[in-house]
């Protein structure tokens, strides 16, 4: 499976949530500031309308060890924007549009951990080492 990438997205390793987030995934759900709560097997998609909106929650993430870049690349979580694709390179996940229910008309942006056992595996060209970057969050801090 794979998470929708609606919006500007952030995308966590949900093993990094389990491992690092105060009272693991029920914990996190619990305070996801808002109802875009995505999860498959691997990853986990909470999405946002502003880049300031977007910034805040990656800090509070942050404040739980829960790291957004290491030397220029994605650590434990992405920002994806819908149109442009992730912020900095992430080595960990693939993106790529796939159909909404069959239709090759109907595409909606996704991500999954790479190597996932998917079922509904991303089409070809996916893309796995981004180019450019979402607006409002692509000045490194570190």
């Amino acid at each position: 499976m794979a998470v929708l990438i609606e919006g500007i997205s952030v995308v966590i390793r949900k093993e990094t949530v389990t491992q690092k987030y105060p009272g693991g995934l029920e914990a996190f759900a619990k305070a996801c500031p808002n109802n875009t709560l995505c999860v498959d097997e691997d990853l986990i998609r909470v999405g946002f309308m502003a880049p300031a909106d977007t910034k805040q929650f990656v800090e509070e993430l942050e404040t739980h060890g829960i790291t957004y870049r290491d030397d220029g690349q994605a650590k434990d979580l992405v920002v994806v924007d819908q149109q442009r694709g992730p912020a900095v390179p992430c080595d960990w996940t693939e993106f790529g549009r796939v159909r909404l229910h069959g239709d090759r008309d109907k595409r909606v942006m996704a991500a999954r951990l790479v190597g996932s056992q998917s079922r509904d595996p991303l089409p070809a060209g996916a893309m796995k080492t981004p180019s450019r970057r979402t607006s409002g969050l692509s000045n490194p801090k570190r």
